[in-house]
């Protein structure tokens, strides 16, 4: 078996394909330590933190997040946390924004996909994915809607 550690951008659905594991072991281990490398190199932060649950992320100051998925085994969710002070003219508020970077995953594969060697370092390998819109519903709400339309008229 072969693993591969990958990471999902949830606004658009992009994946990509951090890394490649012969163990299972290994490919847990190093879950966790990639996620860190990617926020420290990408995101120049020297601390990152975990949280156990996302409500525990209002309590701390501004910044880069993880959290470990409890539902779902070998996922780690990168949020970031922003505030901002609202200043109004009868009173101020702050408006604090927690917003969902990267969703990180381990998953099994039964074979490396063509032209790609364990023994190469190849850094990322990207592969987009376009949201899952079946065309039959959409064909099933036009008709539904022609329906509605001469109903009415």
């Amino acid at each position: 078996m072969t693993y591969a550690i990958y990471y999902i951008h949830p606004q658009s659905l992009s994946v990509n394909i951090r890394d490649f594991y012969n163990k299972y072991e290994t490919a847990v281990k190093r879950l966790k330590l990639d996620v860190e490398e990617y926020i420290k190199a990408n995101k120049n932060v020297d601390k990152v933190d975990f949280v156990n649950k996302k409500k525990d992320i209002n309590l701390k100051e501004d910044g880069y997040y993880l959290k470990i998925s409890n539902k779902y085994p070998n996922r780690i969710t990168i949020y970031e946390k922003t505030s901002r002070n609202d200043i109004g003219i009868l009173y101020s508020s702050i408006v604090v924004n927690i917003k969902k970077i990267l969703v990180f995953s381990l998953m099994e594969l039964a074979s490396l996909p063509d032209g790609i060697n364990l023994d190469l370092n190849l850094g990322e390998v990207t592969k987009s994915v376009l949201p899952k819109i079946e065309i039959l519903y959409i064909e099933e709400l036009k008709e539904k809607l022609k329906d509605r339309i001469n109903k009415y008229e």
